[in-house]
């Protein structure tokens, strides 16, 4: 399941997991963040341990070329 949301938002939640991991070193960060096709939309995949008011979604092939 990948949350769908702003740029922003998505790049905030990858900073609330990469902090509440402890990520350094060689993990620099949770997850990318992943852009529609159509350049509007953004998603990032959900942590199990991490939740957000962003809405859940299954990406489907319409989100890439």
């Amino acid at each position: 399941m990948y949350y769908t949301g702003t740029k922003i938002k998505c790049e905030n939640y990858n900073n609330k997991v990469i902090l509440g991991e402890g990520y350094s070193g060689s993990t620099t960060e949770w997850a990318k963040v992943v852009t529609h096709k159509d350049g509007n939309q953004f998603a990032i995949i959900k942590h199990k341990d991490y939740s957000h008011t962003m809405d859940l979604i299954e990406l489907t092939e319409d989100w890439y070329d």
